[in-house]
């Protein structure tokens, strides 16, 4: 970001490409290999729709996607997946373990206090 409106800055940014890349490979992958009985992807865009559509149609498994933005998700999921959620803030925070959990205080992994 800089001072100057007139100003650009060209950013390249791999790391979520490479996600994407990753779980398109392993999507699939993992369902082959029995490695989950379910899958729940969070896209945010239509890049995974194909392995998406591979675990559903090919593997004969469960696949739904979970929606963050509040928009609606792209045309083209309803047709690739068994299902589609919304997850909004409120839904979130109902979501969260309780501070402290029953869970946390038999080991030394804690719920977060805030984010």
């Amino acid at each position: 970001m800089t001072s100057d409106p007139g100003t650009f800055v060209e950013i390249h940014d791999t790391e979520e490409k490479a996600s994407d890349v990753n779980l398109a490979a392993y999507l699939p992958h993992d369902g082959w290999m029995e490695r989950y009985e379910a899958a729940l992807v969070m896209p945010q865009d239509s890049d995974l729709c194909e392995p998406i559509r591979m675990v559903r149609d090919g593997l004969k498994k469960p696949i739904g996607v979970v929606w963050l933005d509040g928009r609606q998700p792209s045309k083209r999921f309803p047709n690739v997946c068994s299902f589609i959620r919304h997850a909004t803030p409120s839904r979130l925070a109902a979501s969260q373990f309780p501070v402290p959990s029953a869970w946390a205080r038999r080991s030394s992994c804690k719920a977060a206090r805030a984010w």
